[in-house]
């Protein structure tokens, strides 16, 4: 998922934001549910029930993508939706097991969305100091500009 996530067009997936929401809700509601059902039948807890749930979250998707762009069976702007909306449904149930474990054993005094705030807010932060830096730094020629060629 590194590789296919370097070569997505962020422009291009700003403009169908809503695609990739339904595709991560779909990719992630049914194997949710299909866990947590399978999980209940056999009387496990809702805390185990909810855990295993969103462990069926994460899916295999980015296997199936690369199989089919080698037999170029499909086209480059529906990668780039299928493999967003599974990075928007892998950073979910990655939040999701942040939660469950917080819940079921606390092992800090601070609570888990102060730890979520901060994360958001260091990326936020990220996003608008290091285009700065880098602007800085190409203007002063530590690094080369953009169309140039590097030493």
């Amino acid at each position: 998922m590194f590789t296919p996530g370097l070569e997505t067009n962020i422009t291009k997936l700003s403009k169908s934001k809503y695609k990739i929401i339904v595709m991560a809700l779909l990719n992630g509601l049914v194997p949710f549910g299909v866990g947590l059902a399978i999980t209940r039948i056999f009387g496990y807890s809702w805390t185990v029930s909810l855990l295993i749930g969103i462990v069926f979250i994460s899916s295999s998707v980015a296997v199936i993508v690369s199989s089919l762009k080698e037999n170029k069976s499909i086209s480059r702007d529906v990668e780039q939706l299928i493999l967003s909306a599974v990075m928007v449904a892998d950073i979910t149930s990655l939040v999701a097991l942040g939660f469950i474990f917080e819940s079921a054993s606390r092992l800090t005094h601070l609570p888990l969305p102060l730890y979520f705030i901060v994360i958001v807010a260091s990326i936020f932060v990220l996003f608008r100091i290091v285009p700065a830096i880098s602007k800085n730094c190409c203007k002063n020629g530590f690094l080369p500009m953009k169309g140039t060629k590097g030493s």
